[in-house]
């Protein structure tokens, strides 16, 4: 009996223990007001309310009158405006470090019965005022609930929540507005399920000397110079990779001498790599660069790792870690198995070696990336002066013709499609008066060229009419204007379908025209005519806007969300309506992005979470907006993030440097095509009866992506979750590859 009642106590304890960890934490429950203030902005005011309320006895009714004039200011408004505010201090701090997630409650009411366009801004900020996580709630409509959940799990200072503030940009909503948020429930929640894998170093020594160490890094973590390393275990002289035919996989050696200005010039060589049978992977597909270190705003002193300048020596003249990357690709052709290939760090106090180790897998991933990805290549136009000398000066057409072809291949070699290369010859007919189609030689080649390097189509290819004054020679808002945009759309399409080239490819019309509407005022009702025009020429043509989806525009096919703010509840809601989602840029921690000052972690992992939750593409807005020399400026501006303007670098020699950004995006889109190859391996074994092994396939995508809480939050991502998931993936394609009857 004794041993009975022990028994159920051990057992209650235990139940206890669960159901504390899975208890949510209430962080405002909204009974009371004590601590809530207003940002000093007119226009906003806050009480409790019973009107709306989704817990207990009251909500926080945020109340908000739009006043774009203000009595006694200018007539006319200048924009961009106020950001009305309310927002609580918390003191003493609130600590959120055992949950996973925020959540919230919001309840949206408009006195114009209209759905909003960015309605609501949240920042939760620690007690020193720096970000824990902001967003943008995108989801709420008029009349209705919007539940927000936002991943917070390992964002390092969310141990010590000090502020939350609920904010709107005036410039988002229309003069005269009366709205009403209703938020409720807030609280700090954990996942039933999650179990993350261990996360664990994969940093090792490869070779010691008396003057330094060489060690070995994987490429998803960028290393600090002056960050402390414990290097465990005896040095073992294996650097060891693998890939698949047609892909590229990085990693990083790392020297760190023992004392200052010791080791002098370093250079590296590398040799062929040599298998089984006299199977041989040339030294020119090997490429080592020592990473460069840019001075960002956001990083310490001695900057932070992005520029990859190419194989040259470098002096180590500090007591630093200095990364050196190397990356291998593996040609069409190649035989499965090991290759092995001597590594020979030089420097001025002697020579460090090691052993490049890649095992090659069975299979190919295709030249044609299989998600959608789009970028924009800027021409002399968007650089600045100096860096347009670097470049000879060269005018538009040396630009069009030679310059960003050269680009469009080195893209190719990172899976970034670039956008509106080339226009169709289109002209306006007078005598005939309709838009004629002229010599299209040129543009087929270029066309056919661009498709064998991996591209898709992308935009089509008619001449711009956003933001411009005519269209070919017809004045904006005329029905002759309308009729000639109706009739280039519908000649482009009629050809493209010809060649087979109309399928995914989209007219890109807008792009961040509805949060800028003010600031940027835009005749909607004409743009709305024109998307009309464009959908009656022909059924095949799509339209897409870099856009959060907003009833300000109608007859959009893709919508494209900003990283920032990407919600999947709208991401369902579109999907539902037959539309596609794309999702861009993202340049605001925890979520996945394209800065600088993010880890190298999430480059990779934003592909990763892209598959995972069903988003149809990726777009980043440049790969060169060179308006500042970024080896020197990474920032374009104070207030903007390094890096969000470009993915290359512009060499006084006329040449570019990739960026470790843009390799680890690239890395990330191998990734998605690991999956994607998986889950067609599923499909086609399951139409040939082979349903067990189409399972094990289908469940080895699930248990590789199960380290995935959620993908608005890249925190919770350990470089090794990657490293191991890929492997699985890896080996599982081997073997359903191996089961099919046209790979035996």
């Amino acid at each position: 009996m004794r041993y009975l009642y022990l028994s159920v106590c051990i057992l209650s304890l235990a139940c206890a223990s669960v159901l504390n960890a899975q208890n949510p934490l209430l962080v405002e429950g909204f009974e009371a007001l004590a601590g809530w203030e207003i940002g000093g902005q007119r226009e906003i005011s806050f009480s409790l309310s019973d009107g709306h309320v989704r817990q207990g006895r009251h909500a926080l009714r945020i109340h908000v009158e739009i006043d774009h004039r203000h009595e006694g200011q200018a007539r006319r408004p200048k924009y961009p405006m106020g950001w009305p505010s309310v927002r609580k201090i918390y003191r003493p701090a609130v600590d959120l470090s055992a949950h996973d997630f925020l959540e919230l409650d919001v309840y949206f009411d408009s006195r114009r019965s209209r759905d909003p366009d960015f309605a609501l801004h949240v920042t939760f900020k620690d007690s020193k005022g720096h970000d824990i996580y902001r967003t943008t709630c995108i989801d709420l409509r008029h009349g209705k609930w919007a539940h927000e959940k936002l991943c917070i799990r390992d964002i390092s200072n969310a141990k010590d929540l000090g502020q939350i503030s609920f904010w709107l940009s005036e410039s988002a909503y229309d003069h005269g507005d009366v709205i009403d948020f209703y938020v409720d429930n807030l609280r700090a929640t954990k996942s039933d399920n999650y179990q993350p894998p261990e996360a664990k170093p994969v940093r090792r020594p490869l070779a010691k000397s008396q003057a330094a160490t060489l060690w070995f890094e994987g490429p998803a973590r960028k290393i600090m110079r002056t960050e402390k390393v414990h290097l465990a275990g005896a040095a073992d002289p294996a650097v060891k990779m693998s890939a698949a035919r047609n892909e590229t996989e990085a990693v990083q050696l790392v020297l760190w001498p023992h004392e200052e200005k010791q080791l002098g010039e370093v250079s590296v060589d590398i040799g062929e790599l040599v298998g089984a049978a006299g199977a041989k992977i040339a030294a020119e597909n090997v490429f080592w660069s020592p990473v460069y270190y840019v001075p960002a705003q956001e990083g310490p002193p001695e900057g932070l790792p992005d520029g990859l300048p190419g194989p040259r020596p470098f002096v180590a003249n500090k007591q630093w870690h200095w990364p050196i990357w190397l990356e291998v690709y593996v040609p069409p052709g190649t035989n499965a198995g090991d290759f092995v290939a001597p590594i020979t760090v030089h420097t001025g106090r002697g020579d460090l070696n090691a052993k490049l180790q890649l095992h090659v897998w069975d299979f190919d991933i295709s030249v044609k990336q299989h998600l959608r990805t789009s970028t924009t290549i800027y021409g002399p136009y968007g650089w600045r002066q100096d860096i347009k000398k670097w470049y000879g000066d060269m005018d538009y057409g040396q630009f069009i013709n030679q310059w960003r072809p050269k680009i469009v291949k080195l893209l190719a070699r990172y899976r970034l499609c670039p956008s509106h290369l080339r226009h169709l010859p289109l002209a306006w007919d007078k005598q005939k008066e309709k838009v004629a189609i002229g010599d299209t030689a040129e543009f087929d080649r270029f066309v056919q060229s661009y498709l064998a390097m991996g591209h898709h189509f992308d935009g089509m290819p008619v001449p711009y009419f956003f933001d411009r004054s005519s269209f070919l020679g017809a004045a904006k808002g005329t029905d002759e204007y309308l009729k000639r945009i109706a009739d280039a759309y519908r000649v482009a399409a009629d050809y493209l379908q010809k060649k087979g080239w109309l399928k995914g490819s989209y007219v890109y019309c807008v792009d961040e025209v509805v949060v800028h509407k003010h600031t940027t005022p835009r005749d909607f009702n004409l743009l709305n005519r024109v998307f009309d025009a464009i959908h009656a020429a022909h059924p095949g043509i799509r339209i897409f806007g870099a856009e959060t989806p907003s009833p300000l525009l109608r007859g959009m096919n893709v919508w494209c969300i900003n990283v920032n703010c990407f919600d999947t509840d709208v991401l369902a809601q579109q999907h539902a309506l037959g539309n596609e989602v794309w999702w861009y840029n993202g340049y605001g921690s925890p979520r996945p992005g394209t800065r600088i000052a993010a880890r190298g972690v999430d480059h990779r992992a934003l592909f990763w979470l892209t598959y995972k939750y069903g988003i149809d593409g990726y777009l980043i807005w440049t790969v060169n907006r060179w308006t500042n020399d970024p080896w020197k400026e990474p920032n374009r501006s104070e207030r903007t993030a390094a890096g969000n303007h470009y993915l290359l670098y512009p060499n006084p020699d006329g040449t570019v440097s990739p960026s470790i950004r843009l390799c680890m995006m690239r890395d990330g889109l191998e990734d998605y095509e690991y999956h994607w190859l998986l889950g067609e391996a599923a499909k086609k074994l399951r139409a040939q009866g082979q349903d067990r092994l189409a399972e094990d396939c289908e469940r080895t995508i699930r248990q590789a992506d199960a380290f995935i809480l959620a993908y608005d939050n890249c925190s919770h991502i350990k470089p090794n979750f990657l490293y191991d998931s890929r492997r699985l993936l890896a080996k599982q394609i081997e073997k359903a590859l191996t089961a099919l009857p046209h790979n035996k």
